[in-house]
């Protein structure tokens, strides 16, 4: 996310009731349906990824079940079968792959991460949504005491069927990492196995900000980096008191070191105990390092044991075992505590590996040589000097290299047999087997060396989601957590879950309180990115830059100054007119041809002489035999799955449905369709008559889709889209924005597009886009707006680099008369940035976006933060209270940006940024005079002045905008002939390029299955029967229908007005459907205007429906 247009909010999480209705059980045996009938042949992964396999099989199904927008359906299963291993193999993976595409699907279109954090973490029942016939064969297989309730999350299920693809990816990688280090607050519900559960308060997913918690937030405890610094110090206190208490043992009883040790060790073994019943031991025993706690476990409960008898039978041999057995831990607490700071280590990873193979081979080989041990058993009966474990012990001593012995005593066994076996044994053992299990080794190695990165993402993804657990005894510290367990467990049955909570969290504070104010500290002072570490960094590199532009020989002792002049190379925006010199389109300069560069050009008369040479390196084959060839080997049928599979890209289909071919025609029309609309056509304007002549329409009843004729889809959003449309009896052009009831309703932003509707009717000002019709059918609302021709101010800024400042100032000057209109109005706009400044066609700005506006009362002030972070205004950061007086601030970011290129303060975190805002004074760039005169800057730091008193364009009654007019930057302006329109802008659009994104209109044609079209609605909808979301959209929407508004001409040359919708805003804020349906609306030249149609003015009550 980009921190200068985010602000840090809640994730919103879906509901808990909306999560129990999501059909989980269903989707799975779908997504298994779908993948069984396309793949019927075993690939392996890259083979998957392939182009060709990727727009055949997986792009339809991502289209399929992205549209579901189920938050279960990354879950994926695996199925084991002998017969098809390779074929389920091969199936696991297009699961896991399938699950990437679907997250990319949908994280891909929002800044955002509440989809992303909600599909991952987000626990399900796999068994939500099943039948009771199919519950009952599962209770056959699995079991009677299968039931509903267990839960588990997307990142459980990758761990436990081991898709170390799908974890090692960047985007489950990002959502691991934040909650890893704190950044995101995950906690699952305790409903499996938990030993003391505390549901209550729960908090799901959330986004840390340590300026809105309490100093002593023991949910911090649970943050797995933090925990695995107290994991480290507890290793090394029971360590410690291990060593201890070895050293100070004594066999008639229990001293205090030793009883220390056992109380620490019985913690440690409980807060095992806590990790496993938690998440499962599927997931616990995935972790390497958890095998060398279990392996210590065992050999305390060995030494424990064998401890308590020997103190009661007072047996001194017991004594000395038990203590024999403890001194073995030895072996595994030395390299865990060593393992922590190398745990990230190539040969680490490989060690896991490469002991199972081992141990595997080992046990294999001492099967096969257990038939060499009984027959040397065998002939050696009678002899008392081989017994079965002398035998047994020997034979381990010739497998390790000591050869000699099978030799030496060979004969002792049978004087014919004995040498001719043991000879054989040594061969085996040292030559064959060996070898072999070196090789076995080195693959190992080898094939872990290849995916280290896969594995050590698996290993810490294993580590964190162990971390998250929820778990009360989990939050502390051994062996507190002991100390919990014996108060806590009983008060759990008697309490209530608000007061066991209560409890809870007290003993929690004063159990670890010094790391609760070890953590609080380093968050707010020392963390990176704390607004401490920030000030003491800035103020050091100020200094040091100093003294190395007056010490010379700092400089050179520090070392090149190399690395800082490519970094501030990177770090600086430059125009568009320094890479333009690598332009490559037609018409304009660009790079030479490597082949011809350097070369020196022949006389023209001499090349003209020379026959024509084909320059193709190979003969070019004749078109005819080429296509003649390529016919025959389409009519031949593939003879196998794999050849139908990748036999020919042309017999595949790109889509669901249709070839490769038809839908390269249907692009190619598109395409074509998409030329037309950007230039004007005789073939577009008889398609306009042709719509508008087809039926007769009646115009003077109530305003539907039928009165408009669909032109081009120019934007799309998350439930909405905007198109150009033409009024069939007026032929004025407009932008349709239209909003899917359904949709909206289920993002809850109902209240959005009403309150919207209700500023838009109180607005008509020449530099604002005004509403011209309002109404809905049974599935959309419609806004009908002006349309804008010209783009927004964001796309020529990032074309251009900068503007000229007459060109600003005259955007400024709009923009002011615009703000001015609202203020009266007593409307706010609070998002006001170059993105929702749109240019007309004749170069004219217009303010759009009024989603997120409001109106205000001088007598009670607003706080909420709202807009783009970027733009807004240090009151409103502050959370002191704002009016009006944020939007002239704004102004003033706006203008320095597009004078100057870059906005005027700028941080790297939201933290950065707000500083800056509010404490970091304005300062302009070296070259600042040869952009901007005096009298600009003068403005634009009155505009940008952190005192609302003193802030240019804001005393009350109008008095702001006359003393903005009285400036010398706008001296000879003429306000009068500017709000007529009557001036001429310094910058005029190009028209003939086009300023929207023309892929729109291709998924449009390809992708839309209900493509806009107009409905009649249904008569008599009994309003009883909806949702109280859908019958405030009915009720409030329908009785602010328009009929028809009074348009006004603010050309006195022109009657045809073209003004434009919305761009999309890319603000902070959660999205809504206005600011999601708002799109970039470039050059689309269509007929010449009609003569319109005289609309006579309407009184406000006649305009209603």
């Amino acid at each position: 996310m980009d921190p200068e247009v985010q602000i840090r909010v809640p994730l919103d999480v879906p509901p808990e009731e909306d999560l129990l209705r999501q059909p989980v059980f269903p989707l799975i045996h779908a997504i298994k349906k779908d993948l069984e009938e396309r793949i019927d042949a075993s690939l392996s992964w890259d083979q998957l990824n392939a182009i060709d396999v990727n727009y055949s099989i997986f792009r339809p199904l991502v289209f399929k079940y992205a549209k579901l927008r189920n938050y279960s359906i990354v879950i994926n299963s695996a199925s084991q079968d002998l017969a098809f291993a390779p074929l389920k193999l091969t199936r696991a993976d297009a699961c896991e792959l399938l699950a990437l595409k679907l997250l990319r699907r949908f994280t891909g279109n929002s800044d955002n991460p509440t989809d992303l954090f909600s599909v991952l973490t987000v626990s399900w029942d796999p068994l939500q949504g099943c039948p009771d016939s199919c519950m009952s064969d599962i209770r056959e297989i699995a079991g009677e005491d299968v039931k509903h309730g267990e839960r588990v999350s997307a990142l459980e299920i990758a761990i436990s069927s081991e898709a170390k693809r799908f974890i090692a990816s960047p985007l489950v990688q990002t959502c691991i990492t934040d909650i890893y280090n704190g950044r995101v607050v995950f906690s699952a519900l305790a409903t499996r196995g938990s030993i003391l559960a505390d549901n209550y308060k729960q908090r799901h997913v959330q986004v840390y900000d340590v300026h809105y918690t309490p100093l002593l937030d023991h949910y911090r405890l649970r943050v797995p980096r933090y925990r695995g610094i107290m994991e480290f110090v507890d290793f090394g206190i029971l360590l410690f008191l291990f060593v201890l208490c070895l050293h100070n043992k004594t066999f008639e009883y229990m001293n205090w070191t030793e009883i220390v040790f056992i109380i620490f060790a019985f913690g440690f073994l409980l807060d095992e105990l806590t990790a496993a019943l938690e998440h499962g031991w599927d997931v616990y025993i995935q972790n390497m390092w958890n095998g060398f706690d279990l392996a210590f476990a065992a050999i305390f409960i060995g030494f424990l044991g064998c401890r308590c008898r020997a103190l009661v039978k007072q047996d001194y041999w017991w004594n000395d075992l038990a203590f024999d057995i403890l001194a073995c831990g030895a072996c595994i607490l030395f390299p865990r505590l060593a393992f922590f700071l190398i745990k990230n280590n190539l040969i680490i990873l490989a060690l896991q590996g490469m002991i199972a193979e081992f141990f595997v081979f080992i046990m294999l080989a001492a099967v096969c040589f257990s038939g060499l041990l009984f027959t040397l058993w065998t002939l050696s009966r009678g002899s008392a000097t081989w017994t079965l474990p002398k035998i047994a012990w020997l034979m381990t001593q010739v497998w390790f290299g000591n050869t000699f012995l099978s030799f030496t005593v060979a004969e002792s066994f049978h004087p014919l047999f004995g040498p001719i076996l043991m000879v054989m044994f040594a061969a085996l053992s040292n030559t064959l087997l060996i070898t072999i299990m070196i090789s076995i080794l080195s693959n190992t190695f080898a094939r872990i060396n290849e995916h280290a990165s896969e594995e050590y993402l698996y290993q810490f993804a294993i580590s964190t989601i162990e971390g998250v657990k929820s778990d009360a005894l989990f939050s502390y510290q051994p062996p507190f957590n002991i100390l919990a367990l014996l108060f806590l467990y009983p008060l759990s049955t008697c309490l209530s879950p608000r007061q066991l909570h209560t409890v809870n969290v007290l003993l929690i504070r004063i159990t670890s309180f010094p790391q609760l104010i070890v953590i609080g500290i380093y968050e707010r002072y020392f963390a990176p990115g704390s607004r401490f570490i920030t000030t003491t960094k800035a103020t050091g590199s100020s200094m040091f830059d100093s003294i190395s532009r007056q010490f010379r020989f700092v400089e050179a002792f520090m070392g090149s100054s190399r690395d800082d002049v490519m970094g501030a190379i990177f770090d600086i925006d430059v125009p568009a007119s320094v890479t333009n010199v690598f332009g490559t389109d037609d018409g304009e300069p660009g790079m030479e041809d490597s082949a011809e560069f350097g070369k020196a050009r022949e006389p023209e008369e001499a090349v003209r002489g020379r026959p024509e040479i084909t320059l193709s390196p190979t003969p070019r084959r004749d078109r005819s035999q080429a296509s003649r060839v390529m016919r025959e080997r389409e009519e031949q049928s593939p003879s196998s799955p794999l050849a139908r599979l990748f036999g020919s890209v042309r017999q595949r289909a790109i889509s669901a449905q249709g070839d490769a071919l038809g839908d390269i025609r249907k692009i190619g029309e598109a395409m074509e369709s998409l030329k037309e609309a950007t230039m004007p056509g005789d073939k577009l304007r008889q398609e306009i008559k042709e719509l508008s002549e087809r039926q007769p329409i009646d115009f003077e009843g109530e305003v539907n889709l039928f009165h408009f004729v669909l032109l081009r889809s120019v934007g799309k959003g998350a439930f909405g889209k905007v198109r150009v449309v033409q009024h069939k009896q007026t032929r004025d052009l407009y932008a349709l924005k239209y909003i899917n009831k359904a949709k909206c309703v289920k993002m809850k932003a109902v209240a959005n597009i009403i309150q919207e509707r209700r500023l838009l009717e109180e607005i008509d000002h020449p530099f604002v886009v005004n509403l011209r019709y309002a109404f809905q059918d049974d599935e959309n609302c419609f806004f009908v707006l002006d349309l804008m021709l010209g783009g927004d101010l964001r796309f020529h800024l990032e074309r251009l680099g900068s503007l000229s400042e007459d060109a600003v100032r005259f955007y400024v000057a709009e923009i002011a008369s615009a703000l001015t209109f609202l203020h009266d109005k007593r409307i706010i706009h609070r998002d006001l940035k170059p993105d929702n400044i749109l240019l007309d066609e004749k170069g004219h700005a217009h303010i759009t976006d009024m989603n997120i506006a409001v109106h205000y009362s001088e007598r009670r002030m607003l706080t909420g933060v709202a807009g783009s972070m970027a733009y807004m205004a240090p009151e409103v950061l502050t959370k002191k209270g704002y009016t009006y007086t944020i939007d002239w601030w704004s102004l003033g970011v706006c203008a320095y940006e597009l004078i100057f290129g870059k906005r005027p303060f700028r941080g790297k975190t939201n933290s950065d940024l707000t500083h800056a805002i509010t404490r970091d004074s304005l300062k302009f760039p070296e070259d600042a005079s040869t952009k901007c005169s005096r009298e600009g800057m003068y403005v634009l730091m009155g505009l940008l002045e952190r005192d609302t008193t003193r802030r240019l364009g804001c005393k009350p009654n109008g008095e702001g905008f006359e003393e903005l007019k009285k400036q010398a930057w706008f001296k000879n302006f003429d306000w009068d002939r500017l709000e007529d329109k009557e001036l001429e802008p310094p910058f005029v659009p190009d028209s003939k390029r086009a300023n929207f994104d023309a892929t729109h209109e291709l998924e449009e044609l390809l992708l839309e299955d209900n493509p806009l079209k107009a409905r009649p609605r249904k008569a008599n909808q009994d309003v009883t029967q909806m949702s109280a979301e859908m019958r405030q959209m009915e009720e409030q929407f329908t009785c602010y229908d328009y009929r028809k508004m009074k348009r006004r001409s603010y050309y006195p040359h022109n009657q045809h007005i073209v003004s434009t919708v919305t761009a999309n805003s890319g603000t902070s804020r959660p999205s809504t459907p206005a600011d999601r349906t708002d799109s970039r609306v470039g050059s689309v030249d269509v007929m010449p205007p009609l003569p319109a149609t005289k609309m006579m003015p309407l009184d406000k009550s006649e305009a209603m429906t």
